[in-house]
């Protein structure tokens, strides 16, 4: 349930303005190239499902995520094609649940994969229509290229998607039933640009904008979808928020000749436009707020309400979810329980160093380490850390990784890990050393 959204698994502290203007103006030539590419070869079939999701699926390598989610959507009324709210002529209550379990994989650093399935059941009290009907939703197939990532962690996500109905609605309305949903086939390809913001000692602020264009079948015209998402994520655990703004804009103007009368009625779905309008379009705002308990679980509630939209619904939805990650590649091993075999010999290099600072806090899942020592003791950003291990009699051990600096302040640095020397968790205590250059 995100959008313009930051990685969650793959941001790190953003650098200096001067430092990140060049990669964000590259980064948003290829975002604009991509796109560009996809509306030009794309045939003229139509607009997002208002139920199909958009949001950037990357997974870190060789790691498993597993999002079950439950939706409740509540609706009397629709945006005219003026603009204007009006009440659903008859309609006095669209209710829909909807259960989505959604699995993600990471290949590896480039390549992920997700696969989403939807169940869902609509109520719906009108006064020609009214009944209860359940059954498998627009399922979801999709494939996330990782193109391109800046030093300080800005990148560019490429996604493929597909959402197929597993319905009948020439069933549904033989039987009299309400329609499950618009029974298109849906492909979408978008783009994600994610940057880092911010970075302080337990929290971490960062924004993705995603933009894409959908072709559905039936005869529909195309349409882009849209969304930006700001989040507050902490390091380790605590409370975080999103808010998001998230949407579609139809790109043809499509006409009842188009389109046959089961394609376009919204009569099915009690007058409401969940199913049917011609050229919709719209836009929603959406605040998340949850928990993270640890690197590899999550919960949270969210709540998403339309303010803009034309032939299309005005409806709230509250979202509940939870995240849980199963990754071997991201979680590494303590050193204190490894044997000295296992876990190596100090480090064998003839390296000077000039400069030695404390790890305050670690995160192995995004590669961060902030450091005691800042641009008043003479650190930069963009020079290069080595980490050192300590026992717990105090003692400094190895090289355990590269580290370069991303971010400065007075008393304190942010590091981003470039490369682990060996398979151990970063802690608290460890010892940052700056080579002689």
């Amino acid at each position: 349930m995100l959008i313009y959204r930051f990685r969650l698994a793959n941001l790190s502290p953003s650098g200096s303005v001067k430092s990140c203007r060049p990669g964000f103006f590259r980064g948003l030539a290829l975002w604009t190239l991509l796109l560009g590419t996809a509306m030009a070869s794309g045939p003229s079939t139509a607009l997002a499902s208002y139920f199909n999701r958009f949001e950037d699926r990357r997974e870190a390598p060789s790691a498993f995520r597993l999002i079950p989610e439950l939706h409740f959507l509540s609706t009397t009324q629709n945006f005219a094609a003026s603009g204007t709210k009006a009440a659903a002529p008859g309609l006095s209550s669209y209710k829909r649940t909807e259960f989505n379990l959604t699995g993600v994989y990471g290949f590896n650093a480039r390549w992920s994969a997700y696969a989403k399935i939807a169940w869902l059941r609509n109520q719906i009290d009108h006064t020609t229509l009214a009944g209860t009907t359940y059954g498998m939703g627009d399922q979801e197939l999709g494939l996330n290229f990782h193109a391109w990532e800046s030093k300080s962690r800005m990148s560019l996500d490429v996604q493929l998607q597909v959402a197929l109905p597993l319905y009948s609605n020439t069933t549904a309305r033989t039987l009299a039933n309400p329609l499950l949903g618009d029974g298109t086939s849906d492909v979408t390809l978008g783009t994600f640009f994610t940057s880092p913001l911010n970075f302080s000692k337990s929290m971490r602020w960062s924004a993705v904008g995603g933009l894409g264009y959908t072709m559905r079948s039936a005869g529909h015209s195309p349409a882009i979808p849209w969304n930006l998402t700001l989040v507050a994520q902490p390091l380790e655990y605590g409370i975080y928020s999103k808010f998001s703004l998230l949407g579609q804009q139809a790109t043809v103007t499509e006409t009842t000749t188009t389109l046959t009368a089961a394609n376009y009625t919204s009569y099915d779905s009690g007058d409401s436009f969940i199913t049917g309008p011609l050229n919709s379009s719209f836009a929603s705002a959406r605040l998340t707020v949850g928990y993270q308990k640890s690197l590899l679980a999550s919960y949270s509630l969210a709540a998403t309400k339309s303010f803009y939209g034309k032939s299309a619904p005005d409806a709230l939805t509250i979202t509940l979810g939870i995240q849980w990650r199963f990754a071997d590649s991201p979680t590494r091993k303590s050193p204190y329980t490894q044997t000295a075999q296992k876990y190596g010999k100090a480090n064998k290099g003839f390296v000077n160093y000039s400069f030695e600072a404390k790890v305050m806090r670690a995160n192995d899942r995004l590669n961060l380490i902030k450091i005691d020592k800042g641009s008043q003791d003479g650190v930069e950003v963009g020079q290069v850390f080595d980490i050192f291990s300590v026992a717990k009699d105090g003692v400094m051990s190895e090289a355990v990784a590269r580290a370069e600096c991303t971010n400065v302040q007075g008393n304190e640095a942010a590091l981003s890990v470039k490369e682990y020397f060996r398979e151990v968790w970063i802690e608290e205590g460890f010892i940052a050393k700056r080579p002689v250059q």
